[in-house]
């Protein structure tokens, strides 16, 4: 009797087991759903998040901006601006933080902590590394300093990709646990952080409470500006509580465990479901918790206990007698009927839930399915029995989803996802799916549990919140993100299609602004709606439409096969455009016209949908300085040309981040003398291919870039550090540097250049002066005098550098304190033989003397030019006859060992007459020169040849040079004058006849005599009086 007892206690057991594990298994695929769904809503939340807030114009200009540490706090003010009427839409929407970062991990912008920048966050934000390194978005949930949240990081690429940083959106616990709490209402859901997941600075602002006294387990209570964490029900009060206290259940729980226990409570069962929540790392930080009154666990217990008790009284009565057994096998068999009705009933408990569920056999076909699922699906239980579960999908659903489905199922016996359903009737629904499989104790599987549901209002919802990402609300054209898709998608089609072309086109309307302010927003509004009407029309069949902003569309025509259509196409645009647009509200009939740029696809060089509506966008602005109402194509040469200007600023800037650039000096001196007034700056670049680059190679290349003024900024900081280290060291040495007009421009520039010099150990006033190009185009004069004024209270003067050659030397030397001009080389290097360029040279000096301002000439590269600049009156030069550019170590010896040239010490200054005689001699060497080219083939004509008719001569014939030279001389010089042009009327005769061998010693004898004149006038330079 014994052993009978055991063995129906075993079957009982068995059949109660069976049971309660496929209850608990729908309720833990159940709430693993309700997880999943969640999070599923939030990343499409977050998605639109970022498509409307972030990845804009306006932000990717503002984070271009703030790549300029300089320009960085101005950036996020107007961010700050831009966010300030989306922030309650975002927080409303769960999105209680928006942080903002830069590429390399530093805080740019957070709106709870607004002040707070500046420090980074790669080192312990895995999803802010992740989604900066790899330029993809990245989603988990994540502790951070105050506290953990579901985190999505998005990466922001703008139209030229480049990496501008980041941005995340957080939603905190307490909303996920609100929201969960309102999906699956009574279960009250918890989400509880093991140690690992608890956020950095807990004795800050991070509330965080442990779970019923569990060290193991922790709740962080919301922030201020989170939302409340829903209160628990008294039962869920007390079933937590029962949780906390068995130290079994607990340590499972507290490991991360997925799985499931049972608390009896007042007679009644209710069910604690757990699963882990994973990390960004994939670890676990976590679990999610829920409870419920189970009442078809509790009629299990009461079936098995009530069915034990009589299959063992049937025993023991069997003993007592025939008429007992019979009796007894009577009342077992009607209580075993009635307790497989309970289990049946147990069974079927499922049938109440709202979503669909379907129990699977293990050879794949449907064993049950409940209520809810014959609703959804429109099908009868008994159409549905015994079939495959793919019966209730779509055709294509069947292709992508089968294989994957039973793989996961097998291996990790859990699969969840969207997927496309079909109902009986053949329409099609979207719903997202749970399967678990069950599995007996001994590990062998019994059957499958799938839980789905209908998510099709999710979805509209969804198609909603696109339509707003991504639709223009005024015409309902496409916006620029759907239309970066779209010509993604036209770029691939062509790419199939060898023979067709895509054309790309941009169109501004013009005068917009001015209908907008004559006539107010209501009307400007109904022109765009008019114009996108137009537009539409207008265009070719399978052509594409979309509003960029403002008054700005894009066109997207594709299937072309030559350039004749592009033209047929916009000129039909613009001649429809043209024809006057009524405004019937406004009684108003208004003249539009409209500039539009044009690209074409394919193209040599590889680009993608951003690159081709950027050259567009330029080719419009072409159009529109052309004359408006009419269209430009891009120009591909000149954006190569662009391109590859972009690649040598990057070329610049990688060299200046790895310290390849450096510093020479090229003194400059009193040429009569010798005294050292000073040295300037010159950049150089040891390029590791090129070797020692000078400043004409890359300068220009970064002229009106952000690079430029971070150069100007390291070389004020070198400068600056060699002055302090030569103050030291006891040399007196004053120091130029030469600062490009954008970076004197710059909001902080004199803000940088005081905490510059302090930073060095306050400089001896003078010692630093700024040279300021007279070719720069300084956009405010008065701005830039105010700067300069700021900085001369600094003890710092100005040099206006390169003069003469600019277009407002007189403006700039009029309203700028500048204490010294520098003349250009150019004037320098060919006023020997220019007089043109010898009469600009001394037009500057009468202005430097006229303004009391000092004067230095640049570019002395002769003994000659030195002796002639001292003629003239300008005693300060520099140039290769004084020094070549040196590096700061070799400066004090250069010093030692100079001395200027011994002529230079004996030159006067020259009068009157001597001047005349000065401008006399570069006229000759013009004359002689112009010989020479004609000679060569470089002029056309060769100079005048009549001794008496030439500039020279006419000096002479004149008497000019009577009074500045001695009788004797003034007839030397007649002679040789004589013999130039004897020489010159051979070397021309000889050129006539083509006799070009014979061409290089004629000329030599004749530059020979001209030396022989030029030498006797310097004579008479040097003579008194």
């Amino acid at each position: 009797m014994g052993i009978s007892s055991l063995l129906v206690w075993a079957l009982l057991w068995f059949q109660f087991q069976q049971a309660r594990e496929s209850l608990t298994g729908r309720e833990l695929a159940r709430h693993e759903l309700a997880w999943q769904s969640l999070l599923a809503n939030i990343d499409s939340r977050a998605r639109i998040w970022f498509k409307v807030f972030a990845d804009v114009p306006q932000v990717h200009e503002l984070m271009v901006q703030a790549q300029d540490p300089g320009l960085r706090d101005q950036a996020r003010t107007d961010l700050v601006a831009w966010l300030e009427p989306y922030l309650g839409q975002m927080q409303a929407a769960g999105a209680s933080i928006v942080h903002f970062h830069l590429s390399d991990g530093e805080s740019f912008y957070r709106t709870y902590q607004p002040d707070r920048f500046g420090d980074n966050v790669f080192e312990h934000r895995h999803t802010v590394r992740r989604a900066n390194q790899t330029r993809q978005p990245v989603a988990a949930i994540e502790a951070g300093r105050l506290r953990t949240a579901y985190r999505h990081v998005f990466p922001i690429i703008d139209p030229a990709d480049r990496h501008l940083g980041s941005v995340e959106f957080s939603v905190p616990l307490s909303r996920l646990q609100a929201e969960l709490d309102a999906k699956v209402p009574g279960r009250d859901p918890e989400l509880l952080l093991l140690p690992r997941g608890l956020p950095r600075d807990l004795d800050r602002r991070a509330p965080i409470s442990a779970w019923f006294g569990l060290s193991a387990l922790s709740v962080q209570e919301p922030l201020a500006d989170d939302p409340p964490l829903p209160a628990r029900s008294a039962n869920g009060e007390r079933v937590y509580q029962r949780l906390a206290a068995d130290p079994e259940i607990a340590a499972a729980i507290g490991t991360g465990q997925r799985g499931w226990r049972e608390v009896e409570l007042d007679g009644r069962i209710h069910l604690a479901v757990f699963s882990p929540l994973t990390g960004a790392r994939g670890e676990t930080l976590g679990i999610l918790l829920s409870q419920a009154d189970e009442p078809g666990l509790s009629r299990l217990w009461r079936t098995l206990w009530l069915n034990s008790f009589m299959a063992i009284s049937s025993l023991v009565l069997l003993g007592a007698g025939t008429l007992l057994l019979v009796r007894s096998q009577a009342a077992k068999l009607e209580e075993r009927r009635r307790v497989e009705r309970d289990l049946r009933l147990a069974a079927s408990v499922f049938t109440h839930a709202r979503e669909g569920i379907i129990v699977l056999a293990p050879d794949r076909t449907v064993r049950d399915v409940n209520e809810a699922a014959c609703r959804i699906s429109g099908y009868q239980r008994e159409q549905i029995l015994g079939q495959r579960p793919e019966m209730l999908l779509t055709p294509e659903a069947k292709k992508s989803r089968q294989e994957n489905f039973w793989v996961s199922l097998h291996a990790n016996d859990f699969w969840s996802g969207e997927l496309w359903a079909r109902r009986s009737t053949g329409q099609r629904y979207p719903a997202m799916a749970v399967a678990s499989a069950v599995r007996s104790d001994s590990g062998e599987l019994s059957h499958h549990i799938v839980l789905f549901s209908d998510i099709s209002r999710q979805k509209q919802h969804q198609e909603e919140l696109y339509r707003i990402a991504y639709y223009d609300a005024l015409t309902g054209l496409p916006n620029r993100a759907l239309l970066v898709e779209r010509v993604e998608r036209a770029m691939n089609e062509v790419i199939t299609s060898p023979d067709d072309m895509l054309a790309l086109g941009v169109l501004d309307l013009d005068g917009f602004k001015s209908i907008n302010e004559e006539h107010g927003q209501a009307v400007g509004d109904r022109v765009l709606a008019g114009v996108a009407r137009r537009l539409r029309q207008a265009l070719p069949d399978k052509s594409m439409l979309g509003r960029l902003g403002g008054d700005e569309f894009c066109l997207i025509i594709p299937a072309l096969t030559a350039l004749n259509e592009v033209h047929e196409v916009v000129d039909t645009l613009l001649r429809k455009l043209a024809r006057p647009l009524a405004i019937p509200s406004h009684e108003l009939q208004l003249n539009i016209s409209a500039s539009i740029g044009l690209t074409l696809f394919p193209q040599n060089s590889p680009v993608n949908a951003d690159q081709l509506l950027r050259q567009a966008g330029q080719a419009m602005y072409r159009a529109k300085q052309g004359g408006k109402n009419r269209y430009e194509i891009f120009d591909l040469d000149s954006d190569t040309d662009q391109r590859e200007r972009l690649r040598q600023i990057a070329e610049v800037s990688e060299g200046l981040k790895a310290g390849q650039l450096q510093l020479y000096y090229q003194p400059k001196v009193n040429l009569r003398n010798g005294e050292v007034r000073g040295v300037e700056a010159l950049v150089r670049w040891q390029h590791p291919e090129r070797g020692l680059l000078g400043p004409g190679v890359f300068l220009p290349v970064i002229e009106h870039h952000v690079t430029e003024i971070e150069l100007g900024r390291w070389v004020l900081r070198e400068a600056c550090q060699q002055l302090s280290l030569w103050q030291s060291q006891g040399l007196v040495m004053p120091i130029a540097v030469n600062i490009a007009a954008d970076h004197l421009q710059h909001p902080r520039f004199v803000a940088d250049l005081e905490t510059l010099i302090k930073e060095c150990g306050d400089l001896a006033v003078g010692m630093l002066s700024l040279e300021v190009v007279e070719t720069s185009a300084l956009e405010d004069i008065e701005r830039v005098s105010e700067v300069m004024e700021a900085c001369h209270r600094l003890g710092i003067r100005f040099d206006l550098d390169d003069f003469g050659t600019g277009y407002s030397s007189l403006t700039y030397l009029k309203k700028l304190p500048v204490e010294r001009l520098k003349i250009d080389q150019s004037f320098v290097r060919d006023m020997l033989d220019d007089p043109e360029d010898l009469a600009i040279l001394e037009g500057i000096l009468g202005l430097a003397r006229a303004f009391g301002r000092g004067v230095i000439a640049e570019g002395v590269e002769t003994e000659e030019e030195g002796r002639m600049l001292l003629r003239l009156g300008c005693e300060d030069g520099q140039g290769y006859a004084i020094a070549r550019p040196m590096p700061a170590a070799d400066l004090p010896q250069w010093v030692n060992d100079w001395t200027p040239p011994v002529s230079w010490r004996a030159t006067p200054t020259a009068g009157a007459a001597g001047k005349l005689l000065i401008s006399a001699m570069s006229e000759h060497r013009a004359w002689v020169q112009g010989l020479d080219q004609w000679c060569r083939g470089s002029r056309h004509e060769p100079p005048e040849m009549n001794s008496q008719a030439c500039r020279f001569g006419q000096r002479l014939r004149a008497g000019e040079l009577d009074r500045a030279l001695r009788p004797e001389l003034l007839a030397e010089v007649l002679a040789l004058h004589d013999e130039v042009h004897a020489l010159a009327e051979r070397v021309v005769a000889l050129r006539e006849s083509a006799m070009f061998d014979k061409l290089p010693p004629a000329m030599a004898e004749l530059c020979a005599r001209r030396d022989q004149l030029v030498q006797r006038m310097e004579q008479g330079l040097d003579q008194p009086g």
